[in-house]
């Protein structure tokens, strides 16, 4: 990223994630689920730490800058922690099944 400029980079690695949800979907067997699973997987994470790079160059430098790094940082992780809760409330509550 630091060669290329952090754009390229995020562009690149997202059209990867978008081709890679295409097999996802088309699926024939589950060894090939998974593999692109596993891809799609790594580009969210780096697109991630990538976006927690371009938020702090948002703010200027100092406790702003930490504390809207750390406000993301937090929003992301709460996302990722919350999703397995509501979902396990909508299977235990509702007839509705995957």
């Amino acid at each position: 990223m630091e060669n290329f400029g952090v754009r390229w980079s995020y562009m690149a690695i997202y059209a990867v994630l978008i081709i890679f949800i295409i097999p996802q979907a088309l699926a024939k067997n589950f060894a090939t689920l998974i593999v692109t699973r596993i891809i799609t997987g790594s580009c969210s994470g780096v697109l991630a730490n990538i976006t927690s790079g371009i938020v702090s160059d948002i703010w200027r430098d100092g406790r702003a800058k930490s504390f809207g790094t750390s406000l993301y940082i937090f929003a992301l992780l709460a996302g990722l922690n919350m999703g397995p809760v509501f979902g396990s409330l909508v299977v235990q509550y509702t007839t509705w099944r995957w």
